[in-house]
C-alpha cells in the first residue's frame, strides 16, 4: 500500500492503495481517495497535464457527483475508491479518464 498526496491552497488530495504495471504497461488497482475543500479540485490537478486536457474537470465532476460526502477536521471532504483497470479509472460503474501505456 503507497499513498500520494497533492494541495494546493485549501484544496488537498490524498490517495492511498496499490497499483500494478502489467507486461504491456497497463495499470490496475485500486486507490482510496479523499478530497478537502473539493470545490478546487480541477484547479488543483491542473498543472499536472496538458493545457487542453478534460481529465481535471472530469475527476470533479465524477467526484461531486459520486463521492461520499464527509468532513476532514472540520472542513467539507469527499471520499471515493477509483478502481483502475488496464488503464481505464473508474468511480463505480462511471469511467472517467484512461491512462496509455506506460513505455
Amino acid at each position: 500500500m503507497e499513498a500520494a498526496q497533492l494541495s494546493l491552497g485549501s484544496t488537498r488530495l490524498s490517495a492511498r492503495g496499490s497499483l500494478t504495471l502489467d507486461t504491456a504497461g497497463t495499470l490496475s488497482g485500486e486507490l482510496d481517495v479523499t478530497v478537502v475543500e473539493p470545490e478546487g479540485l480541477a484547479r488543483l490537478l491542473a498543472p499536472l497535464f496538458p493545457r487542453d486536457s478534460t481529465l481535471p474537470t472530469s475527476f470533479q465532476g465524477v467526484m461531486d457527483g459520486f463521492g461520499s460526502t464527509t468532513t476532514v477536521d472540520g472542513h467539507p471532504a469527499l471520499e471515493a475508491r477509483i478502481l483502475v483497470t488496464k488503464g481505464q479509472m473508474r468511480i463505480g460503474l462511471v469511467p472517467f479518464a484512461q491512462i496509455p501505456p506506460l513505455p
